[in-house]
């Protein structure tokens, strides 16, 4: 390698470029890229060859490619509407060979993005009105499905999660079993209850760190709602997922039948008194408050004998006024610890962040009651877990920035390890006979 000092470049390392599919079988269109870094050489001939190492945006970093100057271009408005233009010419879609499109569609929440993209990819994937035949997921292959070669985002299962789901293959396809509906906990449940535990241990994680400033500890918890809120959208956007998919992608043709004689029934035939009960939590929601109600007192009363400055408290009124009853701003906890404001004497607002935790739905109690009744509120833990083999594959037509996207496999890493460290939600008595005998073994 050459060195490039010296050398006349059009582009430098880390500029954001538009860079051409590099796969001269592929469909010529204009790539979202990044240069991350510049090589000098010289060609079979001798003559001096200057390679760019690209990633291409949303792509995970194993398609970074050398390509020579030619396929690069800057990114600019003019070159930013032929990039348009070679998408139109070749009619793709957000579920069409990677393409981002610039649309305000990144603004939208994920849940959104997931419905428009499962939709387009249906139309995409079903050229014809036969239905395509139900995956082998007992295979837990890291390969597409559609046999394409575009780039997969990797999504980690741990050996636990593939003994489960290997025992559930052999269960469905090989002994004639079939999962008990509506299976406990259902889907819905389980989505509900990772994200009070997932929000419980954000609030314990930044309690540990109580000794920071004033200024600090306002950043932090503003940095807590942002991220709850994130996990409630990842959340509802697998309940998404699940819902558009189970029928289509993540059942054995053993369980077709079962699936259109569950999910034709109003979800009341499941659930005649409503809700279900919660599912119980490694912490309870109660231990959680004396936990909490306990430190915030002993800290407050340290604090007292150290310290005569006035703390603020959400009790207080300005001008006469309550404060707002929103969560949005906590300017008027800074001057208390983590324990202290989820005591409830410190800080109501907190208060009040910890019941809407310990409340929050992610579909509202009406679900229990509509025809069709959803798959979420039928399935349970086997059949979430078989969405995480096919959602590298469904992931690519999201419209998600990188930055987007590694906090979605961020989170989805902890609901896998929250799912893992509930193997009571797994196993054979789960399962019960096929009536309709329709095991492998048959045929």
């Amino acid at each position: 390698m050459v060195s490039t000092r010296g050398v006349k470049l059009k582009f430098s390392e880390g500029e954001k470029v538009l860079c051409y599919e590099p796969d001269p079988a592929k469909t010529k269109v204009l790539y979202n890229s990044k240069v991350l870094s510049i090589t000098v050489g010289k060609d079979e001939s001798g003559k001096r060859l200057v390679e760019f190492l690209i990633h291409f945006q949303g792509w995970n970093s194993t398609w970074d490619r050398f390509v020579t100057e030619e396929y690069v271009l800057k990114d600019t408005e003019e070159n930013r509407q032929l990039q348009r233009e070679l998408a139109e010419k070749a009619q793709l879609t957000a579920g069409g060979n990677l393409y981002k499109r610039e649309r305000k569609k990144r603004r939208r929440k994920l849940s959104e993005r997931i419905s428009e993209s499962l939709e387009a990819k249906r139309v995409c994937d079903s050229p014809s009105t036969e239905p395509e035949p139900a995956p082998d997921l007992g295979e837990l292959s890291d390969q597409s499905t559609s046999g394409a070669d575009d780039d997969v985002v990797p999504i980690h299962l741990s050996d636990a999660i593939k003994r489960h789901l290997e025992l559930d293959y052999r269960l469905v396809t090989q002994e004639n079993k079939l999962s008990k509906l509506p299976c406990t906990p259902n889907v819905v449940t389980i989505l509900e209850n990772f994200f009070r535990h997932w929000a419980m241990k954000q609030l314990n994680l930044s309690d540990k760190g109580n000794h920071s400033n004033n200024s600090d500890k306002t950043k932090d918890f503003d940095s807590i709602f942002r991220n709850l809120n994130l996990c409630k959208e990842v959340a509802d956007g697998l309940r998404i997922y699940f819902d558009f998919t189970l029928g289509s992608l993540l059942l054995y043709r053993q369980e077709k039948d079962q699936f259109r004689q569950a999910v034709s029934q109003p979800a009341s035939t499941y659930y005649p008194g409503g809700l279900p009960g919660s599912i119980k939590q490694e912490v309870t929601d109660s231990d959680c408050e004396d936990k909490f109600n306990h430190e915030g007192e002993d800290i407050a009363r340290k604090k007292s004998l150290r310290s005569s400055h006035k703390v603020v408290t959400g009790h207080e009124h300005t001008n006469g006024k309550p404060h707002p009853a929103h969560l949005t701003s906590l300017s008027t906890c800074s001057g208390a610890s983590t324990s202290s404001m989820l005591s409830g004497t410190q800080c109501p607002r907190l208060s009040a962040l910890i019941s809407q935790i310990q409340e929050w739905r992610i579909v509202p109690p009406s679900a229990y009651s509509i025809q069709p009744a959803p798959p979420s509120l039928i399935y349970g833990a086997i059949h979430l877990a078989r969405l995480f083999v096919k959602l590298p594959e469904l992931l690519q037509t999201t419209n998600m920035s990188d930055d987007k996207l590694e906090i979605v496999l961020e989170h989805f890493g902890y609901f896998l390890k929250y799912l893992e460290d509930h193997s009571e939600w797994f196993g054979v008595s789960y399962y019960k006979e096929n009536p309709d005998s329709l095991s492998d073994a048959d045929h």
